[in-house]
């Protein structure tokens, strides 16, 4: 179980989460993580991997 990675919120805004990642219970620190929700609308340019697929409406 020492490969598990445990993830503890630090801080949580409208914004913003910040994460604490450790490798097991209460292990070592491996690194922090940061969220932003920029509040925006997705667009089809956000996610270029998709141009081209067509979904089950328009086949």
């Amino acid at each position: 179980m020492k490969d598990t990675l445990r993830l503890t919120r630090e801080l949580k805004l409208r914004d913003i989460e910040f994460f604490l990642i450790r490798r097991g219970y209460n292990g070592e620190k491996v690194c922090h993580m940061l969220l932003l929700d920029f509040r925006r609308p997705s667009v089809l340019q956000d996610f270029p991997f998709l141009i081209g697929i067509e979904d089950e409406k328009s086949a």
